[in-house]
């Protein structure tokens, strides 16, 4: 398994986080790619999977996620929560909420 979760990849919408307790937070949609460097190889799978991509960082992280959601926006559609100045470490500080509808998250 190169992601926590993987089949969670065969679906319309993945929420990538890094850890797998934030991963398990997000739901069934939830992966963890274990680190915020993809390898090769997840950043293959990850793109032919073909699904949108919410990218769901620690706070501090959000520049790491949109480096990372710059290198797959030319192949699916990417969203990145910005947890930054917030006051929420993670998203298992937030809890488990419909994260689409969810605005605190500041989808971008």
């Amino acid at each position: 398994e190169l992601f926590y979760n993987e089949t969670a990849l065969l679906g319309e919408k993945v929420y990538l986080c890094e850890g797998v307790f934030d991963a398990l937070t997000c739901g069934t949609d939830g992966i963890a790619a274990l680190g915020w460097s993809l390898s090769k190889i997840q950043r293959s799978k990850l793109i032919e999977s073909g699904c949108d991509v919410y990218i769901v960082p620690d706070a501090g992280f959000y520049e790491k996620a949109r480096i990372l959601g710059l290198s797959l926006i030319d192949h699916q559609n990417v969203y990145i929560a910005n947890l930054d100045n917030m006051g929420d470490k993670d998203i298992n500080d937030i809890g488990n909420v419909d994260l689409l509808e969810f605005k605190k998250l500041n989808w971008i």
